[in-house]
């Protein structure tokens, strides 16, 4: 059995499966689908150089197998080789194109596209790629999350908050969902914005002390101070609502300071 590359830790059970596709490929060294497996196992292990090797052979044996380019596209991306990741990229576009019921493979071709273009810092771009990707339906939240990430990074807050709505809609309002849109609306200054995104996180009983320390920030920056101390206030009397356990660990001891500071200004 070949041994892992220096530094890598890989698992026993990618070696066994390495040691049987080396056996199958001994005897078929051309063949596509065996090379893609193997490169996969590659990148598995973090040896995206070795992984590189099979898939680019596999996608020269076979142009029509969308996973080798896939595949290929994410070993150049670890390399950080990422015009060359665009180009396979493209490449798998451009076949999956050519059979468009194939909606959830054509996503994922678009999501890798997205991830290639903010890794190259290219958020505009990005942010194009993925909502071809949610065009095409079924998308996750930690997908949604991508596209809004980039409409934020790409200074269209205005879109990014109307791409929360929308995955808020699809998805319910999921505490990561909520609280981007409280970073984006702070970070634009639309305050009272933000404190309605606050308060439907209210809505829901948990993380109450921190989400009513930053409604107390957000009304300070209101000049608001008794609504701010109103609501500073609340988040004490919450933490005091908690069970013993829970309020005196160090997080909660550390937000109750953070807390009785804010008071005290």
């Amino acid at each position: 059995m070949a041994a892992a590359s220096a530094g890598t830790q890989a698992h026993p059970e990618i070696e066994h499966q390495l040691e049987a596709v080396n056996l199958r490929l001994a005897r078929q060294a051309d063949d596509a689908e065996l090379l893609v497996q193997r490169g996969r196992l590659y990148i598995e292990r973090a040896d995206n150089r070795k992984a590189l090797q099979d898939l680019a052979k596999a996608s020269a044996i076979e142009p029509t197998l969308g996973e080798a380019w896939y595949w290929r596209a994410a070993a150049e991306m670890q390399l950080q080789q990422l015009d060359d990741a665009t180009s396979s990229n493209q490449a798998l576009i451009r076949l999956l194109r050519k059979n468009p019921g194939n909606h959830s493979a054509l996503a994922r071709g678009y999501f890798q596209c997205g991830d290639i273009m903010m890794a190259a810092g290219k958020p505009e771009q990005a942010a194009s790629c993925f909502r071809q990707a949610v065009s095409l339906g079924k998308a996750s939240p930690e997908q949604h999350i991508r596209l809004i990430t980039s409409l934020r990074a790409s200074a269209q807050p205005a879109a990014a908050i109307a791409a929360v709505e929308e995955a808020v809609r699809l998805h319910g309002e999921l505490p990561q969902l909520l609280d981007i849109a409280i970073d984006i609306e702070s970070e634009r200054q639309h305050y009272r914005e933000a404190i309605a995104w606050t308060d439907r996180a209210l809505r829901q009983p948990h993380r109450r002390p921190w989400l009513l320390l930053r409604k107390a920030g957000l009304q300070q920056s209101l000049q608001e101070p008794a609504a701010a101390q109103q609501s500073l206030q609340a988040a004490l009397d919450a933490i005091n609502a908690m069970p013993p356990a829970k309020r005196h660990s160090q997080a909660v001891l550390e937000l109750e300071q953070q807390i009785r500071q804010q008071q005290a200004k």
